[in-house]
């Protein structure tokens, strides 16, 4: 498959996964009682991050745009679509932080990123 019949977000996609420049970058502070683990080196990591972050914008901007609930149910729309490939990107993100940082990946913890491409543990989650 050449490059002009893959969709836009496929080539941005694979931009990413080869550590494009990053766009965007964490802006949240560290908050009292999380737990720094880390700071992501991996320009791909990096890379990964602004791209969600650039289809989280997009995706309140068709929020935005959008007249009605029942459009976002017709599954057929521009929100829907976009929220795919948000939550197919944020998962591919999520992975790459966990293969830089292999040792998170098995605890039991909610992570975040926070400014400065620090990774933190935000708190434990409960047993099942």
């Amino acid at each position: 498959m050449n490059k002009e019949t893959k969709s836009s977000f496929i080539c941005l996609l694979e931009e990413a996964l080869n550590g494009a420049e990053a766009r965007y970058e964490p802006e949240e502070p560290a908050r009292y009682g999380e737990k720094e683990v880390g700071t992501i080196q991996s320009k791909r990591t990096r890379s990964l991050f602004s791209f969600v972050r650039g289809l989280s914008f997009q995706l309140d901007a068709a929020m935005k745009q959008s007249s009605s609930l029942e459009s976002y149910a017709s599954g057929n729309n521009t929100f829907t679509h976009l929220n795919r490939q948000a939550q197919a990107a944020a998962l591919i993100f999520w992975e790459s932080v966990y293969d830089e940082f292999p040792r998170i990946k098995d605890e039991n913890v909610v992570i975040g990123i926070r400014q400065g491409w620090k990774v933190v543990v935000i708190n434990e989650r409960k047993k099942s």
